[in-house]
């Protein structure tokens, strides 16, 4: 069941950036200055985001202590509930505030009216993903992922109907803005009818101190990350353009395509590394990371080759010529996305063993370095004094520098608490992706280049077939490891799961 609730988050992945790409190929084919109109509500996004750590300062918390069973659930509620409001509204003022600074005391300004009023309607999407993820959160905990799962597919991929028809009318940022807060919205909604049958009982000092502890490592590790994960496009901004904004944003989202396949990984792990420490069931702990790390890397690593070595041809096919200033960013961010997803198993084992405070130390302390980087790389000058002015290509770097950091430190620190080790397996995940991919890559220098949609999915066909043998002679793919994708991805049971969960009657 585990692996099934996996491949439901997998699916739903899948269709979010499936719809994300589709959502982005509209508007880079139909709407006028795609990189710059893009480019505004990915800086309004990137602003507000920035800030998303305090409304988040509980999300966490609560996942552990609903997995945990410490405190009675229906407490459990009426505290998260209590407690996410409070800083929601604090986010909320606090940007409002910032703002006010920016524009009256510091005297600056935004690049058009434009960008200032995107600002205003994603604070608005802000406050109804904010509502949504009560819900989100709460089923996460109980491990009732189709819930969770419907809930973002409202979020994230119905809103893209919206933003065709927004692309094909002729609108532009404001337009395109407004799309984010009606999937907000959507979600919102749904997410109080799930909740309606839950119940919430008056939080007490006990539970809102037992959330605070948990919380407040967390706090500050997400307040260095989120600032760290999005100062780079406000920097840009900043100091280069909305059309830089663009092209960074796009080359962001086709190098995280590869999170689709295997986002439920993390989601599900943690819960359950939550319930095998309560139990004291180390074993248990070792066998969910290891196993969930070695599934990674067995599925991402031909699809993180295929986009290093086929930027271009994968940006001028599947979004347009004019977003091809993105490859470079492509190229950096898609190793950036091996390591991460790779050591994200590694990471559950700190809140999931009840010690946030190192997860939030290591991310502080790789984060630290990105911002330092995006300082020296970004800017071509800061006060009079030169710089690299790498742009969109220097942020993409300086992601890459972090996430080798924060990966590295979490695999030894995760090592020592739960005696969890690298799958040795992975190098030669590694190995015959890259094999494949350098085979394919002379075949198509020198035979058929790629420069149709359908090239792209016989080469990537060709990667996963050739990926797949060279494992299976090598040993690293088995036939437990094929029973195991079959009885997970079986249609038939998942429905049944969907059906059951939804419903609420087996």
């Amino acid at each position: 069941m585990l692996g099934r609730k996996t491949f439901l988050i997998t699916i739903n992945r899948f269709i979010e950036y499936f719809t994300g790409w589709l959502g982005l190929f509209f508007i880079a084919r139909f709407m006028a200055r795609p990189d710059f109109n893009y480019g505004i509500v990915q800086f309004a996004l990137g602003l507000v985001t920035m800030f998303s750590f305090i409304g988040n300062f509980f999300d966490r918390a609560h996942i552990k202590r609903i997995s945990g069973g410490e405190i009675d659930e229906d407490v459990c509620m009426g505290t998260y509930v209590s407690l996410k409001t409070i800083a929601t509204l604090i986010t909320i003022g606090t940007i409002f505030v910032g703002l006010l600074v920016w524009k009256y005391v510091l005297g600056r300004g935004f690049e058009s009216p434009t960008h200032e009023l995107a600002v205003y309607i994603i604070i608005g999407f802000f406050l109804f993903r904010s509502i949504g993820e009560i819900a989100t959160r709460t089923f996460q905990a109980k491990m009732e992922i189709a819930k969770k799962e419907a809930l973002n597919f409202l979020d994230q991929s119905v809103p893209t109907i919206f933003i065709i028809y927004v692309a094909l009318t002729g609108g532009q940022a404001i337009e395109l803005a407004l799309t984010y807060v009606l999937g907000g919205g959507l979600m919102a909604l749904l997410g109080i009818y799930y909740l309606k049958d839950i119940k919430i009982r008056r939080p007490n000092i006990k539970s809102i101190k037992s959330y605070w502890e948990f919380g407040l490592p967390s706090f500050f590790s997400r307040l260095v990350s989120r600032f760290g994960n999005q100062v780079d496009i406000v920097m840009i901004q900043l100091f280069w353009s909305s059309s830089n904004v663009g092209f960074y944003a796009a080359g962001k989202r086709l190098a995280l395509v590869v999170n689709g396949l295997i986002m439920g990984v993390g989601v599900v792990v943690f819960p359950a590394i939550s319930e095998f420490h309560s139990n004291g069931d180390w074993k248990g702990i070792q066998k969910a990371v290891q196993g969930a790390a070695r599934y990674t890397s067995l599925f991402i690593s031909p699809v993180i080759i295929f986009l290093i070595l086929f930027p271009r041809e994968i940006i001028f096919i599947l979004i347009s010529g004019d977003f091809l200033p993105a490859a470079p960013v492509v190229r950096i961010l898609a190793i950036n996305s091996f390591f991460l997803l790779y050591t994200r198993p590694f990471r559950t084992v700190f809140e999931g063993t009840n010690r946030p405070k190192l997860g939030a130390k290591i991310s502080i302390a790789g984060n630290v370095v990105n911002v330092a980087l995006n300082i020296l790389l970004i800017p071509d000058s800061i006060f009079g004094i030169p710089l690299m002015g790498l742009k969109e290509v220097g942020a993409a770097l300086a992601t890459l520098s972090a996430g080798l950091i924060i990966s590295c430190i979490t695999m030894i620190v995760s090592k020592k608490i739960a005696d969890v080790k690298f799958t040795s397996g992975t190098l030669l995940h590694i190995t015959s992706a890259i094999f494949t991919g350098l085979v394919l890559f002379i075949w198509v220098d020198q035979v058929i280049p790629i420069t149709r949609f359908y090239h792209l999915l016989i080469y990537g066909a060709t990667m996963v077939g050739i990926y797949t043998a060279l494992l299976y002679i090598l040993g690293e793919f088995t036939e437990d490891d094929y029973n195991y994708i079959m009885e997970t991805i079986n249609p038939k049971e998942m429905i049944k799961y969907i059906k059951e969960e939804l419903t609420g009657k087996k």
